[in-house]
C-alpha cells in the first residue's frame, strides 16, 4: 500500500507550504526560530535553524531513511525508535515508528495533529513512508516527506515535512520542519515542546565520520560508454527455441553471433536505458543479488546510468563482469572494430530533470555519430 502511496501529491503540499509569504513569527533566538502562518482552516508551523556541523551533503546522505536505519536512528532523530520495513529505492523506504516514551506529550500531540493519526504514540508502531527528494522545492534544496500510512481524514495530505537548505561558502545548512495542524490560529501550547526540539535537535555534531562514510558508499552509480557503433548486446531471449535454420540465418545475415555458448544481438536501440540493460543481464548472469534502480533522491537519472546498492552489486560483480567480457568480444565481432562498451563504477550520477525546479541542468540524451551523446542544457527561470 505505502508502495502505491501517490507521493507527489504530498510534495505538491510541500511546494505550497514552503512558498507562503505571510509568516507571523511565534519565537527568535540564537537557538532558532518558530513562525506561524494561518490558512483558512489549518494553521502551518514552521521550525528553522541552521547547523554548522555538518555539510548539506553529508546531511543528505544521512537522512536517506533505508541508509539511515544501517548507520543512526531514522527519521525524526532522538524523537522517535524506527525500524526499516522495506526499500523501495534510493532515498524511498517504508520504515515502522513510535514515539521514544521519554519525550514530553505535547510534542507527541503536536506530531500526531499535524500527521493526521488517531494512535497510541508511544504503544504503536505506525507505518510511515518516507522519501527524499533532492533539488526540490528548489536547486541547492533536498526535502524529506514523513507520509503515514494511515491517516485520519484530511483536507489535505498531511505529513511531516523538512527542508534542508544550503548556505553560501562556509555557512553550514539552514534546516526548516514544516507542521499544519487543524486550527485555524497557532495552538500557544505547541510552543514549548517546539523550542525543547530547537535546543536538543543539533544531533549532526554526534554522527561519527565513519557514519557518514559508510553512508557515502551504500548505493554505487554504473556508467556505460564506448557505445560507438550502437547499444551493447544481449542473450538472445527466445535462443533455445529457435529452428536450426533460423539460427544460422541470424548469424549469416549479422543480425546475431554466437559467443560464450550464447546467442547475442543488439539491445533495442529505441528507448534504451541501462537499468533495463543491467536487470537483464545479472539474470542471464546468474545472480539474484542486485535491484537495478533508474532513480536517486526522487530524481531521474540519464539513461545510461544505472544505481545498485553496494553489498549487492559486490555479490554479483565476479558473475557479471564475466559475461559482459563475452558481450564485448560478441560487439566486436559482430559490429567490427576495436571498441566495445564499457562499464565505470562508483561514477558521479547525471540526473536527466528536476520536477518542479526553478533551474536545472538537464541531461539531454541526443543520437548523433555516436550512439549516446550527452548535451548539457540549462533551463533557466
Amino acid at each position: 500500500a505505502m508502495a502505491s502511496l501517490d507521493v507527489q501529491v504530498f510534495f505538491d503540499r510541500l511546494s505550497h507550504l514552503e512558498s507562503l509569504q505571510d509568516w507571523s513569527q511565534v519565537h527568535g533566538g540564537p537557538e532558532g526560530q518558530i513562525a506561524s502562518s494561518v490558512q483558512q482552516k489549518t494553521t502551518v508551523v514552521r521550525v528553522t535553524r541552521t547547523t554548522d556541523a555538518i555539510t548539506w551533503d553529508e546531511k543528505l546522505l544521512l537522512m536517506r531513511p533505508e541508509v539511515r536505519s544501517d548507520v543512526a536512528s531514522m527519521g525524526l532523530g532522538f524523537l522517535v525508535d524506527a525500524k526499516l520495513v522495506e526499500a523501495l529505492g534510493p532515498g524511498d523506504a517504508v520504515v515502522e515508528c513510535k514515539m521514544r516514551e521519554d519525550m514530553p506529550q505535547a510534542w507527541m500531540r503536536a506530531f500526531s495533529l499535524t500527521s493526521s493519526l488517531s494512535a497510541d504514540l508511544t504503544g504503536d508502531w505506525i507505518t510511515f513512508r518516507m522519501s527524499l527528494w533532492r533539488d526540490f522545492p528548489r536547486s541547492g534544496q533536498f526535502s524529506l516527506s514523513i507520509m503515514p500510512v494511515k491517516a485520519a481524514a484530511s483536507a489535505h495530505p498531511a505529513a511531516y515535512f523538512i527542508v534542508v537548505t544550503k548556505g553560501g561558502e562556509g555557512e553550514g545548512i539552514t534546516m526548516q520542519h514544516f507542521m499544519e495542524v487543524p486550527w485555524p490560529e497557532y495552538p500557544a501550547w505547541m510552543t514549548p515542546p517546539l523550542l525543547e526540539l530547537l535546543q536538543q535537535a543539533n544531533i549532526e555534531a554526534t554522527f561519527k565520520p565513519e557514519a557518514i562514510a559508510k553512508c557515502s558508499v551504500y548505493y554505487t552509480v554504473v556508467n556505460l560508454r564506448s557505445c560507438s557503433r550502437g547499444p551493447p548486446l544481449l542473450p538472445v531471449e527466445e535462443a533455445d527455441t529457435l529452428s536450426k535454420e533460423e539460427r544460422q540465418r541470424r548469424i549469416e545475415a549479422r543480425e546475431a553471433v554466437e559467443m560464450g555458448g550464447y546467442l547475442w544481438a543488439p539491445a533495442k536501440k529505441e528507448g534504451f536505458n541501462l537499468p533495463k540493460y543491467l536487470d537483464l543481464m545479472l539474470k542471464h548472469s546468474g545472480s539474484s543479488f542486485g535491484t537495478v534502480f533508474d532513480r536517486l533522491d526522487g530524481l531521474q537519472l540519464a539513461p545510461y546510468q544505472a544505481v545498485l546498492v553496494a553489498c549487492e552489486l559486490e555479490h554479483s560483480r565476479e558473475s557479471f563482469d564475466k559475461l559482459f567480457r563475452v558481450q564485448q568480444a560478441a560487439y566486436r565481432r559482430l559490429l567490427g572494430g576495436k571498441h566495445a562498451p564499457k562499464m565505470n563504477f562508483g561514477t558521479t550520477p547525471h540526473f536527466v530533470s528536476a520536477a518542479q525546479k526553478a533551474s536545472r541542468a538537464l541531461e539531454e540524451v541526443v543520437e548523433h555519430k555516436t550512439f549516446l551523446e550527452v548535451k548539457c542544457v540549462v533551463e533557466d527561470e
